[in-house]
């Protein structure tokens, strides 16, 4: 009897260890915009480790709402939250973590048209209602050789808080001044003279439906579409078309964390791309398993390889490494 029991004992503890140092699945949701960069990462996770990760796509914000709840294991989001707000919403201690980088690009349903230029005014013109037809003469002037038609504008944004909305009005803001005394840098566009719907691949699929519309979304959405693609005006007056190469050029001088964090848009560069948003997740400092560490270092590391496939960009090697460092300094809980 005495030796069932300690068998018994061995069998439990060493369960137990099991149990808090791994687990074979972890629940997550938050950011549509890296959904399918993830989707492949956590893909290739499971196939090396056996480790399921649920990542539903449903907004930066109501990742960031689902994991104050603790309904989450941890939440993708382009959006970062202050002290103040950790401090009044969550129930412990916030580790934001930076991943990638990639571009915000503007698209458009116009027959027979598929790029235009377009510039931070005009923009904030046609999604305040300022603009309302395509032949408009401020359109018009930054594409003289383009006809275009005398069909109305349908903007199309977000139904949702949402880290892509962020970085769009982001920069709006800094370069349109109606738009940043209207409206200004928010996740959630609300106006009576747009449709909405949830996720980048909600507006890609709306705006592909509705001739003369407008819209915004991450660039591994924009690039899968059938709609027409801005080039937009960036803060060297150069037009620069929403691809990999310029987003790159863009972040490559971002070289801290604390950088990272007041969120850099515009760079210095000839051809930098002017939308860029940056991918973080969210995480509670308290860690009961290793799990999610080991994840997100792998993430950093091995995702580099297939990044550029799904049109994200690593950040700089320094960041990287401080992201790991940031990691590791979870501390994990074996009572």
């Amino acid at each position: 009897m005495k030796l069932k029991t300690v068998v018994f004992l061995l069998l439990l503890t060493c369960f137990s260890n099991v149990l808090f140092s791994q687990i074979n699945s972890l629940q997550a949701g938050g950011a549509t915009l890296p959904y399918p960069f993830y989707a492949k990462l956590f893909q290739e996770y499971y196939k090396k480790t056996g480790v399921k990760i649920n990542y539903q796509p449903i907004g930066s914000g109501s990742g960031i709402q689902q994991l104050r709840g603790n309904r989450i294991d941890f939440a993708g989001s382009e959006l970062t939250v202050s002290e103040d707000y950790i401090n009044t919403y969550f129930s412990g201690e916030i580790i934001q973590i930076p991943m990638y980088a990639t571009g915000i690009g503007v698209i458009f349903n116009l027959p027979e048209i598929n790029t235009l230029k377009l510039d931070s005014t005009v923009i904030a013109d046609i999604f305040l209602g300022n603009i309302t037809k395509w032949n408009d003469k401020k359109i018009q002037k930054l594409n003289p050789d383009t006809k275009l038609p005398p069909l109305s504008i349908t903007p199309i944004v977000r139904a949702e808080k949402s880290g892509t909305t962020s970085a769009f009005t982001h920069y709006l803001s800094r370069n349109s001044i109606l738009w940043n005394k209207t409206i200004g840098n928010k996740s959630m566009i609300a106006s009576a003279i747009t449709l909405s719907a949830k996720g980048n691949k909600g507006v890609v699929n709306l705006a592909e439906k509705i001739k003369g519309s407008i819209t915004y979304a991450g660039l591994a959405y924009i690039d899968s579409s059938s709609l027409g693609i801005a080039s937009l005006l960036n803060n060297l007056n150069n037009f620069v078309y929403p691809s990999v190469e310029f987003v790159q050029k863009s972040v490559k001088n971002i070289n801290s964390l604390a950088n990272l964090k007041l969120n850099p848009q515009d760079s210095n560069k000839k051809n930098g791309y002017p939308i860029i948003a940056y991918t973080w997740i969210l995480i509670y400092k308290q860690q009961q398993t290793s799990t999610i560490q080991e994840l997100i270092s792998w993430m950093v590391t091995d995702g580099k390889k297939i990044a550029k496939d799904y049109k994200f960009i690593p950040l700089q090697s320094k960041i990287q490494k401080q992201e790991i460092s940031k990691i590791n300094i979870t501390k994990l809980h074996h009572d």
